[in-house]
């Protein structure tokens, strides 16, 4: 989701059959008809590069156009505009609230988010986890500082590991599904003004939400190279926002 027109207006009146796309952060326009079909001939306009014309709601990737309308929107007269084309992308959170998507969320914003987020989830693991442990190790006995723990002792230790990545898991996939589907954000990242969108600005549904929660694992390894990817990329996306085609984007109301 680029952001044209972010240091500059179309001017009234242009032809609705002048095309305008963006590429990495950038926009390039008005081309014409003909114009825009040898770009998508040669590369230079692909399958996830947003364009707009006149008559278009907002921007879309130009995949959901196939084949791309190059005729003069309907009720234009004259094929001419009343108005400039959309200065920035929108998209719709749950409630049919409209937000303005004003960039995508840079590495070190994503990065706060996940730890503010990180932080939540294991506060709610441990204050089910907590009462667990007491339990689990009272029932083993008492460890006596350097003797070594005794087979069952072991077997209580490694029953409460397995446990404690169980619940982990599970808090964590509910606190995604749960925040996401209706906010199109964990607490984290609505405390850093991101949103979580697809990459045609729609929300995500909760299957893709499940895919892109087990996906972030990928991004774990090795060495965290699935989330340093976000650094370079010019959509800001990780590993994980590759595999579910999802944008972090800045957003206001």
């Amino acid at each position: 989701m680029a952001l044209p027109f972010a240091h500059g207006e179309v001017p009234l009146g242009y032809d609705v059959m002048q095309w305008y796309y963006a590429n990495d952060g950038q926009r390039h326009g008005p081309v014409s008809a003909e114009e825009f079909t040898r770009l998508v001939e040669s590369g230079v306009i692909r399958a996830h590069t947003l364009v707009w014309r006149a008559g278009m709601p907002t921007w879309k990737p130009h995949a959901e156009l196939a084949p791309p309308p190059l005729t003069a929107a309907p009720g234009s007269p004259g094929g001419q505009t009343a108005g400039p084309a959309p200065a920035q992308a929108t998209a719709t959170v749950a409630g049919g609230s409209d937000v303005v998507i004003q960039g995508y969320g840079g590495f070190w914003r994503r990065l706060l988010a996940k730890f503010i987020d990180g932080f939540i989830t294991q506060a709610i693991s441990w204050v089910f986890l907590l009462p667990l442990f007491f339990v689990t190790m009272g029932a083993a006995g008492t460890f006596t500082p350097g003797v070594d723990p005794t087979p069952e002792q072991m077997a209580a230790i490694f029953g409460f590991q397995l446990i404690a990545i169980g619940v982990q898991v599970v808090i964590g996939l509910i606190y995604s599904v749960f925040f996401l589907k209706k906010y199109a954000a964990t607490p984290g990242k609505m405390a850093l003004g991101l949103k979580v969108f697809r990459a045609d600005s729609r929300p995500l549904s909760i299957g893709r939400i499940i895919g892109r929660y087990f996906a972030e694992w990928l991004s774990y390894i090795p060495f965290f190279i699935g989330y340093i990817m976000a650094a370079f990329d010019d959509e800001k996306r990780t590993l994980h926002d590759r595999i579910a085609d999802t944008r972090v984007v800045i957003v206001r109301p």
